[in-house]
């Protein structure tokens, strides 16, 4: 998997324990990657529903690049079709499985 869907945070070896609602971010990062891995479109929207009911129970947010990854509204992964560049700037152009979502991303 790429470096920046690998995991929701990084821990410091120092912290690993002190971290309060660590078993939250460990189940949150678990249900995340498990939704990448499957191959059945209805397991991988209910794994990402339920790390985002996991996150708004314990009150933990999830990062930008993660929400970027899944469809707001169905929850499947999103696809990457297209990539410009713009005056220095790449543009990503992203769309739900379904079609529910067309999405733009500055690079």
């Amino acid at each position: 998997m790429d470096s920046n869907r690998s995991a929701i945070y990084e821990l410091q070896k120092n912290n690993i324990h002190t971290i309060k609602d660590n078993d939250a971010y460990q189940r949150m990062n678990y249900l995340y990657q498990a939704s990448f891995l499957l191959q059945n479109s209805t397991l991988q929207q209910y794994m990402y529903q339920q790390c985002k009911e996991v996150g708004e129970k314990k009150v933990i947010r999830m990062t930008s690049q993660i929400k970027r990854t899944h469809c707001k509204k169905c929850g499947q992964l999103l696809i990457d079709f297209n990539t410009k560049k713009n005056n220095n700037k790449l543009m990503i152009y992203m769309k739900c499985q379904q079609g529910h979502l067309n999405k733009k991303f500055v690079k």
